[in-house]
This record gives structure tokens, C-alpha cells and sequence, in this order.
């Protein structure tokens, strides 16, 4: 399993360059988190469509994930497309805007197609046994929740890439 953990980073952080630069076509792509240590003060920076519905601001803990939804292997066919990346099973702590109600579950999903970037994902280890602020909506299309991604600085995410990958067992067999 932390192998699996550790290749889903990798896959994640490949978006870079070996050389810590961002190529040319990811440059307009900033890093983004969906899990926050605190309540967003500013959200005008933040891509939540139009037509969110219920729209939530709630502290979290994961009770299972974040786990790969991409696609699977199709024996050397392409899979099929999926419109997310990640999904997640969330408890609601607690409630600070929008009708969500404390100790629901809910599964989101997060980190869609094509706008794959660079993310800070919650793997393992004492990230995986905290709470977090979330900010989630119902999309109109699906019917799903979906997670916000909240834009980082570079230099945010090559942090949190050093100290996740210093807190995994050689050769990458799971955290410690």
C-alpha cells in the first residue's frame, strides 16, 4: 500500500522537472491544496463554478483516501475517461457555513480532468490523523461533491514534496 501511496506522489509531482522548474505548459498552472489547517479568508482567488450548489466550509477528518480514481489499467488499452483524479471519505467535524450536519460522511472528489497540477495531497503518516478545513460543493452536472482547490506558491508545494518524500521508509515502501 505505501508503495502504492508513494507512486501516486510521484505521478503527482512529475509534473515538474526533475530540476525542481516547471515546464513551459504548466507554468499557467499554479499548485493547488484542498485540505486547509485553517478557514479561507480569502476566496476571491478561488474557482467554485457558478452553479455550485451547497456550498460548505467545514473542518474534516479523511476516514478513507484520498485514493486514485483516474482510470485503471485496461490490459494496454487507454482507460475510460473519469472527470476526477482523487476521491475521499470525509467526516464532518464541524460546520462553520453552508447545511452540512456534524458527523455526516461524505465522499468527494477532487482534482478533475484536464486541469491536472501539482497538488498537496493528505497520503499518510500525521497528516492522514488530523482535522482540516475543507470548502466543498454539490456539482449540477453529476450530482457529486467536489472538493476546491485553493492556488499555493511553488515554493509552498516543493516544501511539502521534501517533507513527504523524507517520511517515506526506503525504497519507498510506505511512511513511517
Amino acid at each position: 500500500m505505501g508503495l502504492i501511496i508513494a507512486m501516486l506522489v510521484l505521478c503527482v509531482t512529475a509534473s515538474y522537472g526533475a530540476d525542481g522548474s516547471e515546464p513551459a505548459d504548466q507554468r499557467s498552472k499554479s499548485a493547488v491544496r484542498f485540505f486547509l489547517d485553517r478557514v479561507p479568508t480569502d476566496m476571491t482567488k478561488v474557482a467554485i463554478p457558478d452553479d455550485a450548489r451547497d456550498v460548505v466550509v467545514a473542518k474534516v477528518r479523511l476516514t478513507s483516501g484520498p485514493f486514485w480514481v483516474g482510470g485503471r489499467d485496461q490490459s494496454g488499452r487507454p482507460p475510460p475517461p473519469t472527470k476526477d483524479i482523487y476521491g475521499a471519505r470525509l467526516k464532518i467535524v464541524e460546520v462553520y457555513s453552508g447545511s452540512a450536519k456534524q458527523d455526516q460522511e461524505v465522499d468527494v472528489w477532487f482534482l478533475t480532468f484536464p486541469e491536472r497540477r501539482p497538488s498537496i495531497l493528505v497520503l499518510c503518516g500525521e497528516w492522514g490523523h488530523r482535522d482540516y478545513v475543507v470548502v466543498m460543493y454539490t456539482d449540477v452536472a453529476d450530482n457529486e461533491h467536489r472538493l476546491v482547490p485553493f492556488p499555493i506558491d511553488y515554493d509552498e508545494y516543493l516544501n511539502w514534496q521534501k517533507l513527504y518524500l523524507e517520511s517515506l521508509t526506503p525504497p519507498l515502501g510506505g511512511c513511517k
